[in-house]
């Protein structure tokens, strides 16, 4: 039988921040739709953990129903040492731990999705894109992300990004606001 208990889960347990001696950053791929009862278990244990989530509207019939849903589905990102993966795999949630080769970038696109999804504006999911140019808000409420632009005719929608995941949103911004770091180009 369904439950219309929601889990109250918060986004970020812990901070953004590199690792630290043992412990090391991992993507989790989670069953589906098990991310939200997977960050309570984390929580609980105290693990540092990041969910990023977005608020979602649904109406049925006289009333409006507001609830969060995780932004990239079947992924949550958490720092741990090697030895509490056995301890994270008893949640019964886990499919696969996914390896983080390159911390400082995963880091830096976890940041950007934080910052982004804190402002409270609504975002909208996206392809992920390799190629395009990079560019970094330097005003307005988005100042500081880096993401990037598909079409120069229009340099108003902003792909922000997790790259070990191949997942992304867009964004709106003045393309006044913006400034370009470089050309990406696909590595092959």
């Amino acid at each position: 039988m369904p439950s219309n208990n929601q889990l109250d889960i918060h986004q970020l347990n812990g901070g953004l921040n590199p690792s630290e001696a043992d412990d090391k950053w991992f993507v989790i791929h989670t069953k589906p739709r098990w991310e939200k009862k997977f960050a309570d278990y984390c929580y609980k244990r105290e693990f540092n953990y990041y969910l990023p989530l977005q608020k979602s509207v649904k109406q049925y019939d006289k009333r409006q129903v507001i609830f969060t849903k995780p932004l990239f589905p079947g992924y949550i990102f958490v720092k741990c040492t090697v030895d509490d993966k056995s301890i994270l795999l008893r949640s019964g949630s886990i499919v696969r731990f996914i390896k983080v080769p390159d911390e400082r970038e995963l880091l830096h696109d976890l940041n950007n999705i934080y910052n982004t999804l804190s402002l409270d504006i609504p975002v909208v999911p996206h392809a992920y894109v390799k190629e395009g140019y990079t560019v970094k808000i330097t005003k307005g409420p988005y100042v500081g992300i880096e993401g990037i632009v598909l079409d120069t005719a229009n340099p108003s929608e902003v792909i922000v990004g997790i790259h070990l995941i191949q997942q992304a949103i867009c964004i709106q911004v003045d393309p006044t606001e913006m400034e370009l770091v470089s050309r990406t180009k696909p590595e092959y």
